[in-house]
């Protein structure tokens, strides 16, 4: 399991399930301020949702004015980071949630906002939306859980 810990030193810890003790504890980099997800992927690494730039108060809601993925060490060095202005279609504005990953090391993205979940290749260079509110009926997505039995 990793949590995400916020505060004044924002880290990430592993915990093994079956007796609930920290493995690791990995401080993160200083540019990822506020973590809100991470993952794990095959290769130790872990994939982290953040929000960067400010704090926005509109009508109705608070957000980040961005939000970013990066993969990271176990030591808390970025090897590489989602670049939106490289993905063709990128949404303009999304508020992604949550985070899911396959055994391929794919990850799924929840949009609460936008209604959709987006899938990411392990590179973070290609994204795709997969389920959206007009043709599969989800209704702002707050949690997604991978089934590798299922391949859902």
């Amino acid at each position: 399991v990793v949590l995400v810990w916020k505060g004044d030193a924002d880290h990430l810890e592993i915990i093994r399930t079956s007796d609930g003790k920290r493995l690791k504890r990995i401080s993160l980099p200083i540019e990822i301020k506020i973590a809100f997800h991470a993952v794990e992927t095959s290769k130790g690494n872990l994939i982290v949702l953040y929000g960067v730039g400010e704090w926005v108060e509109e009508v109705g809601r608070e957000r980040w004015s961005e939000y970013r993925i990066s993969e990271i060490t176990k030591d808390g060095n970025i090897i590489r980071t989602l670049n939106p202005s490289s993905i063709e279609s990128f949404p303009s504005e999304w508020y992604p949630i949550h985070l899911a990953i396959d055994e391929d090391d794919k990850i799924f993205i929840a949009d609460f906002d936008a209604s959709k979940v987006f899938l990411l290749n392990s590179q973070l260079t290609d994204l795709q939306i997969i389920l959206t509110h007009d043709q599969h009926r989800i209704e702002w997505p707050t949690s997604l859980c991978y089934l590798p039995d299922r391949q859902q």
